[in-house]
């Protein structure tokens, strides 16, 4: 009896082209390939066959990582790895500040405010009826109490 291995996530499963590779790593390696190949075309006259195999070597290096590496654990690959690093270092601000909302600044702001309302609205009527309001303190609960005159 064969056995056949079935992967759980189909989203790993990347197609194989040529050679068992994929075309992202075809894409990079036929750039690095072409970049590096017109390098060295244009560059060993003037500097030398030895030196013009280097810098296309040079060249075409960071293409064969680009095409090879992928972590295996995230699925992230090289270039993936370099944008978030150029956003976190290069975009984003290095100091980001900590702000919180305080509710209960707002809360008790608002209930200054409801008060201070009610306090108008009570002189309001006071001085609609003719009345004075007389404040004394009792028993330290802030309350008032009218007298007329």
């Amino acid at each position: 009896m064969r056995f056949v291995t079935i992967y759980k996530d189909i989203s790993k499963i990347e197609t194989k082209l040529i050679k068992n590779l994929t075309g992202r790593q075809i894409a990079f390696f036929g750039a690095g390939g072409v970049i590096g190949f017109t390098a060295f075309w244009y560059s060993h006259a003037t500097i030398g066959y030895n030196a013009a195999i280097y810098l296309m070597f040079a060249i075409v290096l960071p293409f064969g990582a680009l095409a090879l590496y992928k972590n295996k654990k995230t699925g992230r690959t090289l270039e993936k790895k370099i944008a978030i690093l150029l956003r976190a270092k290069c975009i984003r601000p290095q100091i980001r500040t900590y702000h919180s909302e305080n509710i209960y600044d707002s809360l008790q702001k608002q209930i200054h405010k409801e008060r201070e309302a009610r306090h108008l609205a009570r002189i309001q009527r006071a001085a609609s009826k003719g009345t004075q309001l007389h404040h004394r303190e009792t028993a330290g609960t802030g309350r008032t109490s009218r007298s007329n005159g």
